[in-house]
């Protein structure tokens, strides 16, 4: 069965999407301010996080806009898997 989202649900989703995206430019633009002195800090503190901050970000974005519930991993035996 598939579950709707809400007006308010939807609105929280949008939200939280935009402030993970915000948070992973911050992020990568820190890391970029770091890139002359420290390479390797740079790429620790910058783009990885930012990497990964932008995961569940579109996962709720896709929320927000579909007004669907973003669906949870499914385990290997509903996928059909031997």
């Amino acid at each position: 069965m598939l579950d709707r989202l809400d007006k308010g649900q939807r609105i929280r989703f949008a939200l939280g999407g935009v402030l993970l995206v915000a948070l992973a430019a911050a992020c990568a633009a820190a890391g970029f301010a770091l890139s002359g002195m420290w390479p390797g800090l740079s790429w620790a503190l910058g783009a990885a996080p930012g990497f990964v901050l932008l995961l569940p970000a579109a996962r709720w974005l896709r929320a927000a806009i579909t007004g669907r519930v973003p669906q949870r991993p499914r385990d290997a035996e509903r996928r059909g898997t031997i």
